[in-house]
């Protein structure tokens, strides 16, 4: 599914051209930056080490999450969630503070709302802020699905403006018989009506290949042009090689390519990223990890390809409480990465979430999720280059075959240049 990318104002951003697109030279991707809305997102001190704090009911459910930082050799209190369940066990209400460290005090930050179809199906959810002592309502989606099958088959997204929901934009799915996804489309409203601006459609290879082709629309004239491909080759259910692809000139050019590769255990221990020079695949950027015997982990290398070697330029350290909540700790801390904050909200989540990032310079940037075992659930961003500024990126926890994942601690990894910093999210369904 398309993912959303939320600034202030509305800018379609297009990255530089080909130069000699019929030598092959690589292009980078093209990124659409949407006008929603412009939460701010908190900004975490320097070190991202963070632990969260978990309250539950009887039943198991969470009632309390308060995440702290580690700051000055201190964990510090620095946002909280209150939830709140109905008699059926859904979640209904979610409150977020803010900590005022200058007061001491929680401070209100903002509220969702959560309801529920007859098939106990996520059909709304609105989100509100706290305002002059009240709170007051942002936004809100709606969740429509097929009455048989109970997938998911649109949502639309509105702002409350004025005292009144103001469409804004929507995305309907289609799927197969056996559930899997074969296409989609995203629309925006304007002047009055709906028009569509991105389309994309998937077709699948059994279970071992998946080809998902991407189609942009040229407003200007009307045409439907293709944008980009991306295929998805797996191994034995796990994925192992994925090439993007662009349309230039009437034709599909190589772009970016990734080899996964995972030990015996399933754990994710290389991910290696390569461009499209000169008419061959040339390496970029590598990711090298290690996992201890419970599949935690551990250490994670950050490689750039320079000449006729791999050199290294950041290293992470990773150390876990008792609960095995992870204390993110660079080895060279020095080099810690200042260039952007990152944080998300809900969290803990249960239909989605969204990943704010500050960025303070343009940058191309890559977001990634894994599991807690370091594997590969799906790729958000993908070397896009994006502007200076506030960016929210929705995750619906849904895989790279729009398969809904299992509750669950998730990472997400995102890259800005040669810069890495990692968060992490609960999943609850």
């Amino acid at each position: 599914m398309i993912y959303y990318i939320k600034l202030m104002l509305l800018v379609v951003f297009m990255t530089s051209p080909v130069v000699a697109a019929e030598s092959g030279q690589y292009r980078a991707p093209v990124a659409k930056i949407q006008g929603h809305h412009s939460i701010k997102a908190k900004n975490p001190t320097r070190k991202a080490a963070k632990r969260i704090v978990k309250t539950s009911d009887k039943f198991n459910q969470i009632t309390e999450y308060i995440e702290k930082i580690w700051f000055n050799n201190k964990w510090r209190n620095y946002t909280k969630g209150t939830r709140h369940y109905n008699e059926n066990d859904q979640l209904v209400e979610e409150y977020i503070y803010d900590w005022n460290s200058d007061d001491s005090v929680w401070v209100s930050f903002g509220k969702y709302e959560y309801a529920y179809n007859d098939k106990n199906n996520l059909q709304e959810m609105t989100y509100m802020f706290w305002q002059d002592s009240t709170y007051t309502n942002f936004d809100k989606t709606l969740f429509t699905y097929d009455s048989s099958s109970g997938v998911l088959l649109e949502q639309l997204f509105s702002r409350w403006v004025d005292g009144e929901w103001l469409k804004d934009w929507k995305e309907i799915y289609q799927f197969d018989p056996d559930g899997l996804e074969t296409g989609g489309a995203y629309y925006e409203w304007r002047y009055g009506e709906w028009q569509i601006y991105t389309e994309w459609k998937n077709t699948h290879h059994d279970s071992t290949r998946l080809l998902i082709k991407w189609q942009s629309i040229d407003f200007i004239e009307g045409d439907t042009l293709n944008a980009y491909k991306d295929t998805l080759i797996y191994d034995n259910g796990i994925l192992a090689d994925e090439i993007l692809q662009q349309w230039v000139n009437d034709r599909w050019l190589n772009s970016d390519r990734w080899l996964d590769t995972y030990d015996e255990a399933g754990n994710h221990t290389e991910d290696v990223h390569q461009i499209w020079e000169n008419n061959q695949w040339r390496h970029y950027q590598k990711w090298s990890r290690t996992f201890d015997e419970d599949g935690l982990l551990t250490d994670e290398l950050f490689e750039i390809y320079r000449g006729s070697d791999w050199q290294s330029s950041h290293k992470w350290t990773f150390y876990y409480d008792n609960e095995q909540s992870r204390i993110r700790q660079p080895a060279d801390e020095h080099r810690a990465p200042e260039q952007f904050k990152l944080t998300n909200y809900p969290n803990p989540f249960n239909a989605q979430t969204t990943i704010a990032f500050r960025l303070k310079k343009t940058s191309p940037t890559m977001l990634k999720i894994y599991d807690i075992r370091g594997s590969l659930v799906k790729t958000l961003l993908r070397s896009e280059n994006l502007n200076a500024g506030i960016h929210e990126i929705r995750w619906n926890g849904r895989d790279s075959q729009s398969k809904a994942v299992p509750t669950g601690i998730y990472l997400y990894r995102l890259q800005a240049g040669p810069h890495i910093i990692i968060g992490k999210c609960s999943l609850i369904r």
